[in-house]
């Protein structure tokens, strides 16, 4: 008999609500999931695991499953990647810590980069746009918004092109962990540490560093990966013995500006995340 997993409709594993740089309320991207067809999904907010209860309660309303998640940023030497934690503890008090200092790292970070552009002629309301983003993690999103709002820029692609982007004038990167440290912490609060968007990032030549590190996952669907990147990302995940995940990466503005439900992975990717969480709980 075939698994039940088999049956189950598809899996959204990276969706960003408003508690990092997303648009949209936990109970929103339940309804949007919904209408998808979607099974599950995966709120992998940066820094912030505020909207994972708060989806959960929504879902359950909704007969969706929601995979507690996470989104950190790791330096591999002078390389920074993006990790997904999926089905983390989200009441680990060492987690929250760490969260929290992470956080207060992008505050600084944040104003950091106000000044920058400041230098540029660029003046900007740093209240204004805390206000604007309201919730737990500031980023960048936040700010090319506001660089939108007030005509500096004519998009928020034109933002990061010109301002925000990496290797651009007012680039800072991400408050981050190291490497074996941003693993460690995923696997001792039980959770699954998988690298977000390879193809994005172009961090190929440190794969090999973080399989030897304990890297569960590898992120090979996602908007900006086409089908021979997608390819080349699971032909290396079995390389290495690595699941494979994807997702929308869904915000509802940016440069993606992905549907949620755009790219899923079927939901058998949920059960293998969950079968390899397991072991890291027993562990605990």
């Amino acid at each position: 008999m075939r698994d039940k997993a088999h049956y189950r409709s598809p899996a959204d594993l990276h969706v960003h609500s408003y508690f990092s740089d997303g648009i949209r309320s936990p109970r929103e991207i339940v309804e949007l999931a919904r209408e998808a067809g979607l099974s599950a999904i995966a709120i992998s907010d940066h820094d912030s695991v505020s909207a994972v209860a708060l989806a959960a309660d929504a879902a359950s309303e909704a007969g969706i499953e929601i995979v507690p998640a996470v989104e950190l940023s790791a330096e591999v030497d002078s390389v920074e990647v993006h990790m997904l934690a999926y089905f983390i503890d989200p009441s680990d008090g060492s987690l929250l810590c760490s969260l929290e200092r992470l956080r207060n790292e992008r505050v600084e970070r944040f104003h950091e980069m106000v000044g920058r552009l400041k230098k540029m002629g660029i003046t900007v309301d740093p209240d204004e746009v805390i206000h604007l983003a309201g919730y737990d993690s500031i980023g960048r999103l936040h700010l090319a918004d506001y660089l939108c709002r007030k005509g500096y820029v004519s998009s928020i692609g034109q933002a990061f092109a010109r301002y925000l982007g990496e290797d651009s004038p007012a680039y800072i990167s991400a408050p981050s962990l190291s490497y074996p440290d941003t693993i460690a912490l995923i696997h001792n609060t039980g959770g699954v540490a998988v690298l977000a968007h390879p193809g994005v990032k172009d961090c190929n030549e440190v794969i090999p560093r973080l399989v030897r590190a304990g890297l569960d996952g590898i992120e090979a669907f996602h908007p900006k990966h086409d089908h021979v990147i997608s390819n080349f990302y699971s032909s290396i995940a079995s390389k290495h013995g690595l699941l494979v995940t994807g997702g929308s990466d869904a915000h509802g503005r940016g440069n993606n500006n992905a549907r949620i439900g755009s790219v899923t992975v079927p939901y058998s990717c949920v059960t293998a995340l969950l079968e390899r969480a397991k072991r890291y709980r027993r562990a605990r």
